[in-house]
């Protein structure tokens, strides 16, 4: 893999100290990959719902569904009980 130069020859990995990646992942009841797009070329992305805003919302898309599996492991963390089920509440069936 190539690392991306900034103007004065140092990586983005130089740029960012230790602490700046020790990030807060999102706290969430629910976090579901889902797939859109076409069967030639599926676009997948993460439905997560915020606890805090009380909405769902869909981020974290890529071609990738390897990419997308481990940013739901990286960026998210399940704790508790869902706030609704997704599904039963419509949310699900108004995605596009």
């Amino acid at each position: 893999m190539t690392s991306v130069q900034t103007e004065k020859g140092k990586t983005m990995n130089d740029l960012i100290s230790p602490s700046e990646c020790a990030k807060t992942k999102i706290k969430t009841h629910f976090a579901k990959i889902i797939v859109g797009g076409i069967a030639e070329k599926p676009y997948y992305g993460i439905l997560y719902f915020d606890p805090e805003e009380k909405e769902y919302y869909i981020g974290f898309g890529a071609f990738s569904l390897e990419h997308v599996y481990q940013w739901l492991s990286e960026e998210f963390e399940i704790v508790g009980a869902p706030a609704i089920d997704a599904e039963r509440c419509g949310v699900l069936k108004e995605l596009p």
